[in-house]
């Protein structure tokens, strides 16, 4: 079976949040939870220089990786390949 490639590329980061969210809502699975604050600061997030409190959307997103690892399901995983191709370019 093949999946079909989403393509983000388009989206901010309050959209792939919102994404996320929605994903697992209709899925009716669960967000890991120790990914769940940084979810919630994404949607507050544009791109990757934004400001959220004291952190850097950087930082949340980059906090967001490392918690979000075992979230299944084909918009998760088109999420976290956007988000790591867009830290790669940022960086």
């Amino acid at each position: 079976m093949e999946t079909k490639a989403i393509d983000l590329s388009h989206c901010d980061i309050s959209d792939l949040a919102w994404r996320v969210i929605n994903d697992h809502n209709a899925r009716q699975k669960p967000i890991p939870p120790a990914a769940v604050p940084y979810l919630s600061a994404m949607r507050k997030c544009t791109d990757l220089t934004d400001q959220y409190g004291l952190d850097s959307a950087e930082g949340i997103v980059l906090r967001f990786l490392g918690n979000f690892t075992t979230a299944r399901g084909d918009v998760s995983k088109a999420v976290r390949e956007e988000l790591k191709k867009r830290l790669r370019a940022h960086k």
